[in-house]
């Protein structure tokens, strides 16, 4: 294989091997890192679930371990896990993390892990006052035949009520958890508090209320309000963090935002472009997709602007003051002439053609305005040198072209548009578009037809 052929396969082989690489060491990094946040904020039950997945990921401790490009870490989760279930009362699981967390540590963690360890040493000493012996189960805190400190029996309905607590916990029936722990706490205070089972109805109280909240997001939602929605479900993902129903509903506030925003800029351009109608669809489009956007930007004002706008459009000859009206060819009204001259009827039938085109050109449907157009020139009739409808029926193909992307089409309607436009000044000189109903980009290919 020639040497080039081997370096880019070799890079190639690299490549997949660092994103494969990356793609593990995230599966690690990220709880582990989420973990810390947990821990800082006391949150030990939480971050007790992550270092054990963190762990499962990746079980060998080092100082120093890579993650991806250039970014290392510590990555020291058996000293975190010790500390975490130690604030959890789980002793035993205490004392084998801290056992495995000695190597490799850092010096300042080896000093801390010391003091945790007295720490845990004074505190199963309290909870375990002398050795246990067997337990009289008959009688509710009865004691043993030797009489020794035994642990009084666990209440049966205690038990079964943790039980159903965690595992309503675990299958996150968050509401079911929450009954559950309190029903195990009534049964024994002084076994749930051993247990330590506050933590976990705590979390199962965050469960509850994330869920609340994300049902109010999603309620929000589906009546369109849109900034409320995204407050509530941003607070759902706070208090029950990676919720698919939460993240789902996030993902469609994004998506009404970006979807607002394309229609609140798509108007602005269709206004400073004198496409009015177009502009106000739009705007409706934008108020129907997030009315409390809408309301917040003050949109009401544009929609009125838009509108207004195309009632003077309609409502006046086009063409800037003291301009010849484009359905009249001379200034006392008379038709472009042919031979002996244009008939009054001819004249009548261009002036209502022409005011057809213009509304249908005015509500964003170039289209029809061009429809309209060429079915009056093939007219036996036909004022085939009439300014105004070869200019306009330029204007509707050139409003197309601008709406297609790049390409064949585009360039055709383009060609299509110079031609008209050409015949237009060619009918009559000194004949001009409307700047109050014609785009500056179609305005300057009309220019560019005239310097043709």
């Amino acid at each position: 294989m020639p040497t080039g052929r081997r370096i880019a396969a070799a890079l190639a082989a690299w490549a997949v091997l660092a994103a494969g690489l990356a793609a593990q060491n995230s599966r690690w990094a990220d709880p582990y890192q989420d973990a810390l946040k947990a821990i800082n904020a006391k949150n030990y039950q939480r971050a007790a679930t992550l270092l054990e997945q963190a762990v499962a990921a990746e079980p060998r401790a080092a100082a120093n371990k890579y993650v991806e490009g250039v970014f290392r870490i510590d990555y020291f989760p058996y000293y975190y896990l010790g500390v975490a279930y130690l604030e959890l009362h789980q002793y035993d699981k205490a004392q084998a993390n801290f056992q495995k967390a000695k190597t490799p540590l850092s010096r300042d963690l080896t000093a801390k892990l010391d003091q945790y360890q007295k720490r845990l040493t004074t505190e199963m000493a309290a909870n375990n006052p002398s050795p246990p012996g067997p337990i009289d189960v008959g009688i509710r805190g009865g004691r043993g035949p030797g009489g020794g400190g035994n642990r009084p029996a666990v209440n049966p309905a205690f038990d079964g009520a943790a039980r159903t607590a965690d595992a309503a916990l675990a299958a996150k029936r968050f509401a079911e958890a929450v009954t559950a722990f309190d029903a195990a706490k009534a049964a024994d205070a002084a076994e749930f508090t051993r247990q330590n089972l506050q933590a976990k109805r705590d979390e199962a109280a965050r469960g509850v209320q994330g869920q609340q909240l994300a049902d109010e997001g999603r309620q929000l939602l589906s009546n369109n309000q849109i900034a409320a929605a995204e407050a509530k479900l941003q607070q759902a993902d706070q208090a029950l963090p990676g919720q698919k129903t939460v993240a789902d509903g996030l993902a469609e506030v994004r998506q009404r935002k970006d979807r607002y925003q394309a229609l609140k800029g798509g108007a602005e351009n269709d206004i400073n472009d004198k496409q009015f109608q177009a502009a106000i669809e739009k705007l409706n489009q934008a108020k129907t997709a997030a009315p409390d956007l809408f309301a917040t930007d003050r949109l009401e004002a544009r929609a009125s602007y838009a509108d207004q706008q195309l009632k003077n459009a309609l409502s006046q000859p086009p063409g800037k003051p003291g301009d010849r009206n484009p359905v009249q060819n001379t200034p006392n009204g008379g038709g472009a002439v042919t031979g002996g001259g244009t008939t009054k009827p001819a004249l009548e039938d261009d002036r209502a053609t022409l005011r057809a085109a213009l509304v249908a050109l005015l509500r964003g449907k170039p289209s029809a305005c061009a429809d309209t157009i060429e079915a009056a020139f093939k007219r036996p009739d036909a004022n085939v040198r009439s300014a105004p409808l070869h200019a306009y029926l330029g204007v509707a193909y050139a409003t197309q072209a601008l709406s297609l992307p790049a390409g064949d089409a585009a360039d055709r309607l383009r060609e299509r548009a110079l031609t008209e436009f050409r015949a237009a000044i060619a009918a009559q000189r000194s004949y001009r578009l409307s700047e109050r109903i014609v785009s500056p980009k179609i305005l300057e290919l009309f220019e560019q037809a005239r310097r043709g």
